[in-house]
């Protein structure tokens, strides 16, 4: 096992809620309620006041501090400050980055990072009347504006296809992909591999991941119409909409030591990047090169990936441009089978990625996201688990 020192960051806890479909089964509960409960059900309360600081991603709530309304409604002190951040698709990566770097830069010794989406209880957005973008789109907006007009301002549907156009990526290779992904989740469940990651947050015996597809699998994929004309990208080889909630609990080498904690994983280093915006999937493809120039990283190699699945050309364009080996890329499956709950996603991949690595005895592992509007972010973990 890997040595912990006062000058590392660490992570402690990596947990994650069960993932709901959208009006599935967390359809009356708000997102920071998912996370307040999450907190409740993996921290022990012994250590909320150990935390300095707070940071939760969220994309499609209603605005204010949801961070804050979460960490008080989970009962951890008030003297404890709490920061929301919207880096859309990887704003819990986001999180985890600012917590890193507030430890490592020796201001905060402990640092909770997370993210909490809820599509269910979403509140419904509209353009002002003042502002001129309200002519043109007079209704209910899906989604906010995520890069200027005259650069090209796609929705992801959009920026997946012309990924795949690029790349030539066929629909029966996103297809495959796609079924894949959940022939992987559903051994996952069988065997019982994520069961020390997800943490029930209701007294229901069937909370569970809403979005695996046990059986007819490969009829779903053949009969999914395209989401668009002229398109492979279909709802059989894309994520729909979701709720859930994940948090990480950093904390620095020296606070470690004084409490005799073993850590799950070292927090290496963390990178984002921009990219064109009509290109938003290959966003993570440039912030895990950037981020394999690490001086950690020359001899070594990464064991094992997890690339958010947010469509399968993402994750088809990352390993075809990274030269990644599909046995190191996603073992447990992705979010085509488990789901992607917008901001929470990004820290679900840390927990799931620990867990791989833990499987497979791997030493180092990254996490990356694609992220609207021309961005990506990937984390580098160094597994404290590991025997040589």
């Amino acid at each position: 096992m890997l040595s912990v020192t006062d000058s590392g960051v660490y992570i402690l806890i990596a947990k994650r809620t069960p993932i709901g479909k959208i009006n599935g089964q967390y359809q009356s509960i708000p997102a920071h309620d998912l996370f307040a409960r999450l907190v409740g059900r993996s921290i022990d309360s012994g250590l909320y006041s150990d935390i300095d600081e707070i940071i939760v991603g969220n994309a499609v709530g209603g605005g204010g501090n949801l961070a804050r309304l979460a960490a008080l409604t989970a009962g951890i002190p008030e003297s404890v400050p709490a920061t929301t951040i919207d880096y859309q698709c990887g704003a819990s990566l986001k999180a985890l980055q600012y917590g890193f770097s507030l430890i490592k830069s020796g201001q905060c010794q402990v640092v909770l990072a997370g993210g909490a989406e809820s599509s269910s209880t979403r509140p419904l957005r509209y353009y002002s009347p003042k502002d001129p973008r309200q002519k043109q789109y007079p209704d209910e907006i899906e989604r906010a504006q995520f890069s200027p007009e005259a650069l090209g301002d796609p929705g992801m549907l959009e920026a997946a296809n012309n990924v795949a156009n690029q790349l030539n990526i066929s629909r029966s290779a996103m297809d495959e992909f796609s079924g894949l992904s959940h022939q992987k989740a559903n051994t996952v469940v069988t065997k019982g591999l994520l069961k020390s990651v997800i943490t029930p947050i209701t007294e229901d015996p069937s909370e569970c991941d809403q979005s695996i597809r046990q059986t007819n699998i490969e009829a779903l994929l053949k009969r999914a119409k395209p989401v668009l004309p002229d398109s492979d990208i279909t709802a059989a080889n894309a994520c729909g909409m979701h709720d859930g909630a994940s948090l990480v609990l950093l904390a620095s080498g020296r606070w470690v030591k004084k409490h005799k904690i073993s850590p799950l994983a070292e927090v290496i280093t963390a990178s984002s990047i921009g990219c064109d915006p009509n290109l938003a999937p290959l966003g993570p493809v440039y912030s895990t090169q950037k981020i394999m120039e690490h001086p950690d990283l020359q001899g070594n190699k990464i064991d094992l990936f997890e690339i958010n699945e947010a469509f399968a050309v993402k994750a088809l364009a990352f390993m075809e441009l990274n030269g990644c080996p599909p046995d190191t890329f996603n073992i447990l499956g992705g979010s085509l089978a488990y789901g992607h709950p917008y901001a929470a996603t990004g820290t679900i991949l840390i927990a799931h990625l620990i867990r791989a690595l833990e499987l497979r005895n791997g030493r180092y592992g990254i996490a990356g996201m694609g992220v609207a509007g021309g961005q990506g972010i990937s984390v580098l973990i160094r597994n404290c688990q590991h025997v040589n």
